[in-house]
């Protein structure tokens, strides 16, 4: 069982990576290119590409974050799905981050209960 001290770490270095990957490490090409929403920009690369690219940062930040390569697939996914839903105007910015936190909550309670 993790202690509580390694948890508090776990979760700090998840939310830290969340952050840095949505604020920080995403370029404003990366959030225009993303946007699923239907406008017709001209771009080399179409919104999937910019998604993926996007998500497989956050997967590489939640790797580095826990060690954990599932983890880090789990969030590539998990990330572009909740991204997905939000550009798609089923929820907003405050659903969207919470969703998001949710899943580095999820993680954490699994190698909690380990």
């Amino acid at each position: 069982m993790l202690i509580p001290s390694l948890a508090f770490e776990l979760s700090f270095r998840l939310v830290l990576g969340h952050f840095l990957g949505d604020f920080l490490f995403q370029t404003d090409g990366m959030a225009k290119g993303k946007d699923c929403s239907g406008r017709k920009d001209r771009q080399a690369l179409t919104w999937p590409w910019w998604m993926l690219g996007h998500a497989f940062v956050h997967g590489g930040l939640v790797y580095w974050a826990s060690q954990n390569a599932l983890f880090g697939a789990v969030e590539v996914v998990s990330h572009s799905l909740v991204d997905y839903g939000k550009c798609r105007g089923f929820y907003g910015l405050w659903v969207d981050q919470l969703l998001h936190l949710a899943c580095k909550a999820a993680m954490v309670g699994i190698v909690l209960w380990a």
